[in-house]
């Protein structure tokens, strides 16, 4: 927005049977059609959940689907750049996966992560917890894994979290843009989701926020999001995703 250029960042949300299924991808900013990668690792790995969709056994069928999902992100992008003759480097992208998954004596959760960004879950006393490890490197700003590098989607497969969804309020996916400003998220991810909630009233530390009303509850949610993203901090102008899957808000 602050250069007229094109996002980086891509979403997708699905449901497929009993799952509920969500992709964030940031493309990285320093290669040339990264935002094509986030879109194509997006669409492939929430295809490829949605094959694996169903009942009986969540935790394993949980598992082996995100796995499938992060190696179909990576066939994908390598297809593309194959095809195209560039440089699989250049569409590099980071990709969160969440899956919430009904199932025989209560629901799952299912998540996976190659880059940066947070994928977070709300108890229901309020905290909020990181559910994957994010992949910073040594630096401010560096990320250690994109999708498609050498051995990233070994590194993703590491680290999948499938757990049982009960006692959980809300689960976040939120790009860096997002991740960044509400940094630590165990800290200020319960200011994140009171404004989501009942609206803001006080800016966030550090922010210059626009008094608006809740964003969960609204009649139009999508527009409500997208007044609340357009919140101000020094130094913060990514690309700014989100995604909340929840109860009753």
């Amino acid at each position: 927005a602050h250069r007229g250029a094109a996002r980086e960042d891509a979403v997708a949300l699905h449901r497929a049977g009993p799952w509920l299924i969500a992709a964030v991808a940031d493309g990285a900013g320093s290669k040339p059609f990264s935002r094509i990668g986030a879109a194509l690792a997006c669409r492939a790995a929430v295809a490829a959940l949605a094959e694996r969709a169903g009942t009986g056994h969540a935790e394993a069928r949980l598992r082996r689907a995100l796995s499938d999902a992060l190696d179909a992100a990576d066939r994908t992008l390598r297809a593309c750049a194959d095809e195209r003759g560039i440089a699989p480097s250049d569409l590099r992208t980071t990709l969160l996966l969440a899956v919430v998954a009904d199932a025989p004596g209560g629901a799952w959760l299912g998540a996976a992560q190659i880059g940066d960004g947070t994928i977070a879950a709300e108890g229901r006393g309020g905290d909020v917890r990181p559910v994957t490890p994010g992949d910073g490197g040594d630096f401010a700003g560096e990320v250690a894994h994109f999708v498609p590098d050498p051995g990233a989607v070994e590194h993703g497969r590491a680290r999948i979290v499938v757990e049982p969804l009960a006692g959980t309020r809300a689960v976040l996916l939120c790009s860096d843009g997002v991740d960044d400003c509400f940094y630590p998220i165990t800290s200020l991810g319960p200011t994140l989701l009171a404004q989501l909630r009942a609206g803001v009233t006080e800016g966030a530390p550090g922010m210059s926020q626009r008094p608006g009303g809740p964003v969960l509850s609204a009649d139009g949610p999508s527009a409500a999001l997208a007044e609340w993203l357009t919140f101000e901090m020094r130094g913060e102008n990514d690309d700014r995703t989100l995604v909340v899957l929840c109860g009753t808000p």
